[in-house]
């Protein structure tokens, strides 16, 4: 038995996932990890971001790894500022270059972009 086609949901562009994401940080949250999973307002962004990284993920040839760094750098790209935060994004951005620089010298520089981006947004020690 098959579906019934549903309505085409409309495209999820990069910018509304952020935009999703940037309302809490105009509203003083720091880190994603202190958003409330039960607020209906963070379900969406969780939905818009599921839902843009799905399309992203299937827009990638068949064999080619898509870099996580990424969707990592979506909620970078929000605001959240909380140092423990960005250390924590900076130690999955090192997992990912490690990775990439045995493979793909062109992902693994815009990961290095990436990496030098969150280390700017840290306080000076």
């Amino acid at each position: 038995m098959s579906e019934m086609p549903s309505a085409e949901q409309p495209e999820v562009k990069k910018e509304d996932v952020i935009a999703a994401f940037k309302k809490f940080v105009d509203r003083g949250i720091t880190s994603p990890d202190s958003l409330d999973l039960n607020d209906p307002e963070v379900i969406e962004a969780n939905r818009l971001l599921d839902s843009w990284w799905e399309k992203e993920e299937k827009s990638v040839p068949e064999g080619d790894k898509i870099a996580n760094h990424v969707r990592t750098m979506i909620m970078v790209d929000a605001g959240f500022s909380d140092s423990n935060y960005l250390l924590d994004v900076l130690d999955w951005l090192n997992q990912d270059l490690e990775n990439a620089e045995e493979t793909d010298l062109e992902t693994a520089d815009k990961i290095r972009e990436a990496i030098a981006r969150v280390r700017a947004l840290l306080p000076k020690e």
